[in-house]
């Protein structure tokens, strides 16, 4: 991989505020490099996760802390004018509550005391064909899940032995089986948003008769911790409640 292109190249996408062509780039600098070496620069290769890695490496050693936290988020990349396929295709996008044709990624952010780096990233294929069964019509669907996509990144993040305290997340990777593999497998604690319809039982004879009340019907005081059993799940759960 040709660093110090991708530098040029990534500063180039970053301060251009039209269209972005290799042309265009290649005027900026004067033909310094010609449109066909940034073009073949462009189609030589995918970049993964693991060439992140090796260029924030560097960075993210000294940084490196016992309190840091791996965040995760997902984002869409529009890109309304291009030709769908399994990568460019339509995702849904909780902020505006609609689909958003573009790419969407995967992210964990390495969060320590004195900065934040990205240290993995998943780009989301949807390589599948299923059948809506609202509509009857075909439509693309990724054969891995986010949740999945989630905790292999957090066991790539141990196997380079990147310490932390928390995995951070959002609502959408609250399933049952990633609580379940950060504190049995990974051996870590998380904090996670969760959904208002998410089944909890409020004291342990609860769980063990199997009654739970959805977390809507909960009022608890805000900002005071207590203890839950969610549904499917054998561990302990802290809530914390805040009210909007």
């Amino acid at each position: 991989m040709d660093k110090h292109l991708l530098d040029i190249y990534s500063d180039y996408l970053l301060c251009s505020f039209g269209m972005t062509t290799a042309t265009g780039l290649s005027t900026l600098l004067d033909g310094a490099i010609s449109h066909d070496k940034i073009t073949r620069f462009l189609a030589g290769s995918d970049f993964t996760s693991a060439d992140l890695w090796q260029m924030v490496k560097p960075l993210v050693r000294p940084l490196q802390s016992e309190d840091a936290v791996l965040i995760f988020d997902d984002s869409i990349e529009e890109k309304l004018y291009t030709d769908a396929s399994e990568l460019i295709c339509w995702h849904w996008d909780h902020c505006f509550n609609r689909s958003i044709k573009g790419i969407n990624f995967l992210t964990c952010l390495y969060h320590g005391t004195e900065a934040a780096l990205p240290v993995a990233f998943e780009l989301i294929k949807k390589s599948a064909w299923k059948t809506d069964k609202k509509t009857g019509k075909q439509k693309r669907v990724c054969p891995t899940s986010k949740n999945t996509s989630l905790r292999e990144m957090v066991a790539q993040c141990q196997k380079k032995q990147l310490p932390f305290r928390y995995v951070l997340a959002d609502a959408w990777y609250s399933a049952a089986e990633t609580m379940v593999y950060l504190k049995q497998d990974a051996q870590t604690d998380f904090i996670f948003a969760l959904k208002s319809n998410r089944k909890v039982a409020l004291e342990h004879e609860d769980k063990l008769a199997g009654r739970y009340v959805p977390m809507s019907t909960l009022s608890p005081e805000a900002d005071v911790t207590r203890e839950i059993w969610l549904e499917g799940m054998m561990i302990v759960s802290f809530l914390l409640w805040r009210r909007k």
